[in-house]
């Protein structure tokens, strides 16, 4: 893994003019904020569409009420902006700085200044939901070293390996979640599945369950549910980038855009099938 060194850049691009490395497109920081401010919405909508229609399907009966659709629409819009100011600011950040510095790179005050003081904007985001934000930042930092330690030789984890990891990382998280079934409050997580604690028999009632009625629609719903929030993950995957030419977006609908929806559908309904 290669990475350059602090030398090599004062060298090589210290007194570049910015727009060689933050803005080639244009040759003024302002003008061409426009560009990069416009499209990073674009990109910030379409990427949380995703995030929020997932949500939607997996709330459920929840969204029948109009104050859940006032939220759900009042956190998109907070979401897409903080998406929108994290990626173009750093840009504006990082010619600010340049000048400040007597129109000098620096190795620090390039990206990692610029991105480091642009994350305040997560307080866009209400308390609720700046843990799903840092979540994903965190997961995405370590899937980078993973697959950087893989491209360098470092690291060798073939999909049997993976698969071993994630049956057993998935096992121990869904016991840890039962054995605080008990508890008024549980450790927030962001996860796709709370498994529903065991009932204890009673005179009242002798079916240890989480659930009331039969089994097998229990399992069923559960799994039809998920298999929905796969399907709808996937196929927004698809179809959104394509919305100006809806005829080609729904033809390249593929039998492989169906494996997550069959992932989604039968890893839940496993667990509701197994479920003691």
């Amino acid at each position: 893994m290669v990475e350059m060194s602090k030398l090599v850049f004062d060298q090589h691009f210290r007194d570049l003019d910015c727009r060689y490395l933050l803005h080639p497109w244009g040759a003024g920081c302002l003008s061409s904020s426009l560009v990069l401010y416009r499209d990073a919405l674009i990109g910030s909508a379409q990427f949380y569409s995703i995030v929020y229609l997932i949500q939607i399907i997996i709330r459920g009966k929840k969204m029948k009420r109009k104050d859940q659709w006032v939220e759900m629409a009042e956190y998109y819009v907070r979401s897409t902006l903080l998406g929108q100011l994290v990626t173009a600011s750093a840009a504006n950040i990082s010619c600010l700085l340049r000048k400040l510095m007597g129109n000098k790179f620096n190795y620090y005050t390039y990206l990692l200044v610029p991105f480091t003081l642009n994350g305040l904007f997560i307080y866009l985001e209400p308390p609720s939901r700046r843990g799903l934000v840092i979540n994903l930042f965190v997961n995405l930092y370590i899937e980078y070293w993973l697959r950087s330690f893989e491209k360098a030789g470092y690291l060798t984890v073939t999909k049997t390996q993976q698969t071993l990891l994630f049956m057993i990382g998935s096992s121990l998280l869904f016991y840890l979640m039962r054995l605080e079934g008990e508890k008024k409050q549980r450790t927030p997580l962001i996860w796709l599945f709370t498994p529903e604690k065991v009932r204890r028999k009673s005179d009242s009632n002798e079916n240890p369950c989480p659930h009331n009625g039969s089994c097998q629609k229990f399992i069923a719903k559960g799994t039809a549910t998920y298999f929905g929030v796969g399907l709808a993950f996937s196929l927004a995957r698809v179809i959104l980038p394509k919305l100006r030419s809806p005829i080609s977006a729904i033809a390249s609908i593929q039998r492989k855009h169906f494996k997550l929806a069959l992932f989604f559908g039968s890893y839940i309904g496993c667990d509701m099938l197994l479920m003691p």
